[in-house]
């Protein structure tokens, strides 16, 4: 009887993934447009010149840094604790 019921488990998960995919496709050409939208705007983002500030240039070097030390740390094996 168990070996039954983990068929039915399985044909059930089966025909779930395939309701869910034939969603998945059918709402594809809307995502489709979507992405497209967010690339053009990511473009267009991309296009407008970097507002150079003293306090931007300051936060990049500190991240910067702390990236370098992070790579380091890592490198020597040792380990990262997150306070």
């Amino acid at each position: 009887m168990s070996v039954c019921v983990g068929m039915c488990d399985q044909v059930e998960d089966m025909l779930k993934r395939s309701f869910a995919e034939f969603h998945a496709q059918r709402s594809h050409p809307e995502a489709l447009q979507k992405l497209a939208e967010g690339k053009a705007r990511l473009d267009a983002l991309r296009a407008k010149p970097w507002p150079h500030s003293p306090h931007a240039t300051w936060a990049l070097g500190c991240w910067m840094s702390a990236l370098h030390e992070t790579a380091v740390s890592m490198s020597n094996g040792a380990e990262i604790v997150y306070a």
